[in-house]
């Protein structure tokens, strides 16, 4: 490391006296691979938060972040494992854990890294200056950190990142904005802002924001008024500019669904919409949904589209409600943590996974000489919610779920009872001569497409 330096920068919290948070700042960072491994392995020592300085639009942003870390570590609801990882979590505007830390923690490439560490000692923090390697000195003022910020960040990215749209720019600065999202991130929990309740909705951001000035200061400048402003700035927006509300309109529809899926639970809605839409087409044109949402060995080939559609295919009212009741609780916890396209991309692959392996079990050379041709039909959401359902046990093992809803147990036991069923029927002579269109080869490959998804975030984002 090329040249010293003696006084860390230290931020206080009102709220938090007992806590402190140092940084300082690494331009031109040599080893930042080395780093991410340490982090992920582990074996970083001593632990810290290494966000990636690119992210940012200025210290205060890591501020309100610390502090709101700080706040869940004091009432014991962490979203992860540290406190340091929550801080780079809570960074985000977004509730989703995976995207925010990919975001905003250090990369392989990360070549301006920010080190921040709660109640640090002079011992960590000259461990943590031998850890990293930078062709310049590291800097540890504020108005330096802040001066490089301004030279390094990815404006560009920033303002994707928290979703900002050019009305709000014209209301306030980029700060103003990333701040209002941080702060008011919690709040938003369970609000849906439609036409009837975005008055609501902006009131208790506002709300939020003004008890948030109550509790920081923020040293570089600004004080508790700056948050108040803030809140106020919500307010008006409301009232003053409709165009941002209207925004969404020039996105994709799974980008608008997954926007909407930040306030609740849009995606989720929006599958058991498609599925309740198809049972009804079920009613009334059953011909036709033969041919387009039913798969069968002999039609994959003319109708290819059926690998999908049979997915949202339930001729059964029981069926139906037993899949969707399913999918809307497990896919609840699964939206919260990796957001809505998560939950539509993990349904479509359980759904293709469990199909192609329906399609070799009925067409496989065992099959035709114990059984003759088969040709089984299959359809239905089983193994599309069975691969979001594993996914949320695996992160929530301990959650209390009602068997038929009667039946109270932990979430660990209905997984294992799901591989027991699905291995059971396997084993027992798949496909046996009274065997459901929901066979248990399919829905046992749904359950392997969630633990696989599982095991990728497990292991590439071991904060």
């Amino acid at each position: 490391m090329n040249g010293s330096v003696h006084h860390v920068m230290m931020m206080t919290f009102d709220a938090f006296p007992e806590h402190t948070l140092s940084v300082f700042l690494v331009p031109q960072l040599v080893n930042a691979r080395e780093l991410r491994q340490s982090l992920m392995s582990g074996t970083l020592e001593p632990e810290a938060a290494l966000i990636d300085a690119g992210t940012l639009a200025h210290l205060l942003i890591v501020k309100a972040a610390a502090g709101l870390a700080l706040q869940h570590h004091a009432r014991g609801t962490l979203r992860t494992k540290t406190l340091h990882s929550e801080l780079v979590y809570s960074l985000s505007g977004s509730k989703h854990i995976g995207s925010s830390l990919g975001t905003f923690g250090i990369k392989d490439d990360t070549a301006c890294l920010l080190v921040a560490k709660f109640d640090a000692s002079d011992e960590d923090m000259n461990a943590l200056r031998n850890l990293v390697a930078s062709n310049e000195c590291i800097l540890e003022e504020e108005e330096d950190i802040n001066a490089y910020i301004d030279t390094c960040r990815d404006e560009k990215a920033i303002t994707k990142a928290y979703k900002i749209v050019d009305q709000e720019l014209q209301i306030g600065s980029l700060v103003d904005a990333i701040v209002c999202r941080i702060a008011a991130r919690d709040s938003r929990q369970g609000v849906s802002c439609s036409s009837s309740s975005s008055s609501s909705c902006f009131a208790s951001s506002s709300s939020f924001l003004h008890a948030f000035s109550r509790a920081y200061t923020i040293e570089s400048g600004c004080n508790a008024s700056f948050f108040r402003s803030i809140g106020d700035n919500l307010k008006r927006r409301w009232n003053s500019s409709s165009k941002m509300m209207n925004s969404s309109s020039k996105m994709g529809w799974i980008s608008r669904i997954d926007r909407y899926n930040n306030y609740g639970n849009g995606m989720i809605w929006s599958i058991i919409g498609i599925n309740g839409a198809v049972y009804l087409l079920w009613k009334s044109n059953p011909r036709f949904c033969q041919r387009h949402f039913v798969l069968t060995g002999s039609s994959v080939y003319s109708r290819p589209h059926t690998l999908v559609t049979n997915a949202f295919s339930h001729p059964e009212f029981g069926n139906l409600a037993a899949n969707m009741i399913a999918l809307y609780f497990f896919g609840a916890n699964v939206a919260r943590l990796f957001g809505g396209k998560t939950v539509l991309g993990l349904y479509l692959a359980g759904s293709v996974a469990s199909n192609i392996t329906h399609l070799y079990a009925d067409g496989s050379p065992l099959t035709r000489r114990r059984f003759g041709r088969r040709d089984t039909p299959l359809y239905g959401a089983r193994g599309s919610v069975q691969s979001i359902g594993i996914v949320s046990i695996l992160m929530y093992p301990q959650q209390t779920i009602l068997l038929y809803g009667l039946i109270p147990m932990p979430a660990a036991l209905l997984g294992l009872l799901w591989v027991w069923n699905d291995l059971g029927g396997i084993l027992d002579g798949y496909p046996s001569s009274s065997s459901s269109p929901l066979n248990h080869a399919g829905n046992f490959m749904g359950i392997v497409t969630g633990v696989l998804y599982y095991l990728s975030f497990r292991y590439r984002r071991r904060w």
